[in-house]
Formats: structure tokens, sequence, C-alpha cells
């Protein structure tokens, strides 16, 4: 079919405040978006390395950047989550989801607390984790409950508290380190707002940091603002020793005129951050849905963001 002109696409308006949802069991707390002092980006700027920048985006959405020639080198994953109809679902998979081309994979699990604690243990799933680990692959990417501080997450009909999110973070990060050799896998932490909010709920020495940014919270500017945030804040709020990569785990916007410009330029501040070259592994993904409103349906006709994404896939990074 003959691309249609971007100029007769639909506009998708929504309104300010008004809650959004991208995924069933995403609450999106519809606040309006704070702006944060802006740093030049050459503040947080580095040399680039795409060997170890993967773009892409959710698993679902793979077939429309493969049909449309945009190059995926990442892929974002959901383990079983738990909800308000099956508080009993989660865990910890032994195997890594289907990879698409040999894609690397940004992974969230949700272990089930009770099985994790083990009277005290911590020790529910390391067996689990230590087999999930061995078979990554240079690259790979695991967090466990993204968003918690804009998700109330519960497990086993407890409430995922900052205090039991880091508590199991460390826990991989013991795992990780005790195996010979040591595996692949980067053992990060997604948060959806300002890293003042999300920053309790990420344990100290993770391999990488990520917020998931949609233009219904930030606009373009707010957005490069929220990343130079989580930038600066790692080394200034003791997060870690040394410098770490953000990531960007999901992100688009609501209406598609403002996609391309808004994927460009957060594609380019993760490309060329600056970070401990220990730690290089960080993505940029695109989350889409047909009925998502705030990650919007991915529009065939729409060739600027198309466009926009085959320069990203391509490692082309330029800003508009």
């Amino acid at each position: 079919m003959k691309p249609l002109n971007n100029s007769s696409l639909p506009r998708e308006n929504f309104a300010p405040g008004k809650l959004f949802t991208r995924r069933n069991f995403l609450k999106l707390a519809g606040a309006t978006a704070v702006a944060l002092p802006f740093m030049k980006p050459e503040e947080a700027l580095g040399s680039v390395d795409n060997s170890t920048f993967h773009r892409g985006c959710n698993y679902a959405d793979v077939h429309h950047y493969t049909e449309h020639n945009i190059h995926v080198s990442g892929v974002r994953h959901y383990g079983v989550q738990p909800s308000h109809k099956h508080p009993d679902a989660g865990g910890v998979p032994t195997v890594w989801p289907t990879r698409v081309n040999n894609c690397r994979v940004c992974f969230t699990v949700y272990p089930k607390w009770n099985t994790f604690w083990h009277g005290g243990k911590k020790d529910g799933y390391d067996s689990n984790f230590k087999e999930l680990f061995r078979k990554s692959l240079y690259g790979d990417q695991i967090t466990v409950f993204q968003e918690p501080e804009n998700i109330d997450w519960h497990s086993d009909g407890v409430k995922m508290t900052a205090d039991r999110i880091r508590t199991i973070q460390n826990r991989m990060l013991e795992i990780k380190h005790s195996m010979s050799p040591v595996p692949f896998v980067a053992i990060g932490a997604i948060g959806f707002h300002q890293w003042y909010k999300a920053r309790d709920y990420m344990a100290f020495g993770l391999d990488f940091y990520a917020v998931d940014l949609y233009r219904t919270e930030f606009d373009k500017q707010q957005a490069i603002a929220v990343l130079n945030e989580y930038h600066r804040g790692i080394l200034r709020d003791n997060k870690a020793d040394k410098q770490r990569p953000i990531s960007v785990c999901e992100c688009n916007a609501h209406d598609y005129i403002y996609r391309p410009c808004y994927f460009r330029a957060i594609a380019h501040w993760i490309a060329n951050q600056s970070y401990d070259s220990a730690f290089p592994t960080r993505c940029f993904h695109t989350f889409w849905r047909k009925d998502g409103k705030s990650s919007g349906p991915f529009l065939d006709g729409d060739t600027n963001t198309i466009s926009a994404l085959r320069d990203i896939g391509n490692s082309v990074y330029t800003v508009c």
C-alpha cells in the first residue's frame, strides 16, 4: 500500500492531566510534568560506542520495525506479572524470551516475594537467577518490578516497598558476582518519574539505571532534563562509585507529530552520554500499543517517524 502523506494522518489529541494506559497493569499518575534545571548536552555527553547501545521496541511490535526496514538490535520483554486478579502470579524464569534475529533483551521479571525471601535467607530464586544469567548474551539487561514509584506493585499479597526491591536487586548482584566466569547480563533498575522520586527504589552499584519517557509526562526539553538529572544523581546521591549508563526502556509521544524529534533527541542523548567503560550496556526502546494513548499505535504512513527510527537503528543520531 502506498504510504500516506503525514498531513493526512489522524491527530491523537489527549487532554493534559487525563489518565493514560499503555498496558493493562500500568497506572499513570497523570500529573503535570515538572521541568528540571536544564544541563547543556555536552556536560553529560561522551564518545559513542554503538556496539553496546541496543535499539528497538517492545517485543509485540518488532514486526512493524522489520516491515519498514528499521534495524532492531534490542527488544523489551516482560515476565509474568502479578495483578489484582492474579496476585500469586510472577516468578523468575530460567530461560530468556525468544530472541528476534539474536537481539539483546531488556527483561523485567517479577519474583514472588515469599519465595524469594525464604524465611530471611533471600535465596529462593538463586538457582533460577544463576541459570538465567548463565544464558545471557553480551548486552542483555535485567530488572525487577519496573517503575515502582509509579506502579503499586504487590507480590504474594506483600507490597513491594523500596527496601524490598533493593533487597532483590542486591541479591541479583551478589549472585552475578559469585559466578565464574561472571555472566554478561547487566543488572539495573527502571524508573518513571524524576530521579528524586525513583532513586529510593534503586540499589547501590547497579550496572545501569533507566527511566521510561513518555511525552504525556515530559516534553522533549523536560525529557532531556530528566536524563541529565539521572546522570548527575548517580554519583551525587552515592548510587555508584563510578558513572553508570542511563537507558530508556520505554518511550513514545501520544501525538505522532512529536515523535520524530522526541525519539531523535532521546536516542542522541543515550548514545552520547558519558559513563565508565566497565559498564557500557545501555538501550533505547520505544513502546507501542494499539490503544495505548500515551504509548500510541505504530502508524504505517508516518514517514517522518519511520525515517527517524531507521536513522536510530542505523546508528545515525541527529536532533531536530
